[in-house]
């Protein structure tokens, strides 16, 4: 009785444009984060990331069409539910995305284990596009150049890295952190 007894069924998810998406996103907050996903193929992950982004406040992501997991029934239970309050839209190629990203103001910011500053280091302080690597590559070379910083996670241990959704929601988290502390008068950021 895994199913309780509920029969339900699911329409695919309504994506908007890429150019509304950066509407919205600047719209909602004067430094939004938006999410970018590349080539996650696991639906798990990609379902996580939409949870950690939607409860992180991100304000939108950016997937390719090509060589990621379609937004099926998986990554709609692995959201629980929150696929339906992230603005997504698809896109033909990301590197053409990422520049037209920074045309419009948005830092593109990647997330790596090998990064140059360490996530609590870094000032979310400014609308950044996270870029997030895939299962195994993490992100690919090309992207990787156009990304105007790179951030890390310190580890405790010789485990290096964690998976793309884990990684993306203490990356999400510190971002929000971040923006909370600095509304708070008195606090400084640490």
């Amino acid at each position: 009785y895994a199913h309780q007894g509920v029969v339900g069924h699911f329409s695919p998810k309504k994506t908007i444009g890429f150019h509304e998406l950066i509407e919205s996103a600047l719209e909602k907050s004067t430094n939004p984060t938006l999410v970018i996903p590349d080539e996650i193929q696991d639906p798990h992950n990609l379902g996580a990331i939409i949870r950690s982004a939607v409860a992180m406040g991100i304000q939108g992501m950016v997937l390719t069409k090509h060589r990621v997991a379609p937004l099926n029934e998986t990554v709609a239970k692995c959201s629980s539910g929150a696929i339906e309050k992230l603005p997504i839209t698809w896109v033909a190629n990301l590197s053409n995305a990422i520049a037209t990203l920074k045309e419009s103001g948005f830092w593109i910011v990647g997330i790596d284990p090998k990064g140059t500053t360490s996530c609590y280091d870094f000032k979310f302080d400014m609308p950044i596009a996270l870029l997030i690597g895939s299962e195994g590559k993490g992100i690919r070379p090309l992207l990787k150049k156009n990304c105007d910083f790179t951030v890390s996670i310190p580890m405790a241990n010789s485990i290096n890295s964690l998976n793309a959704s884990a990684a993306g929601t203490v990356i999400f988290y510190e971002a929000l952190r971040q923006k909370l502390n600095k509304k708070k008068p008195g606090k400084k950021t640490t």
